[in-house]
């Protein structure tokens, strides 16, 4: 969240290069991303931006462009529709029963 955050903000983002943190940060456009374990790439970078006002406004304006694109509700509700959509698909050719039927809640047998 805190990238996303950092997105809204307009902020230029220096980050490792890890997990799912290449998908905010595009290198060269918003930000950098850094190596894990390499402290001084990472000072070079963090003094790069630090000391570059026009690439910090530059940087910034990308990350809250990124924002408005792809963490509004229109496209984050769209993509979630997608993987669910995805995801019954997947339960009905790997299952006879309806996946529906499934989520439904079952009705307590008492003896």
């Amino acid at each position: 969240i805190v990238f996303i955050e950092a997105l809204s903000y307009g902020l230029p983002i220096v980050a490792t290069d890890t997990g799912a943190i290449p998908d905010f940060v595009i290198e060269g456009e918003n930000g950098y991303l850094v190596p894990v374990g390499d402290v001084d790439f990472l000072a070079s970078r963090l003094i790069d931006i630090v000391s570059d006002l026009e690439t910090q406004q530059v940087y910034g304006q990308n990350s809250r462009k990124i924002a408005v694109e792809r963490y509004n509700w229109k496209s984050v509700g769209t993509a979630i529709r997608k993987q669910v959509i995805s995801d019954l698909d997947l339960a009905v050719m790997s299952d006879t029963d309806n996946p529906v039927d499934h989520m439904r809640p079952q009705p307590k047998v008492y003896a």
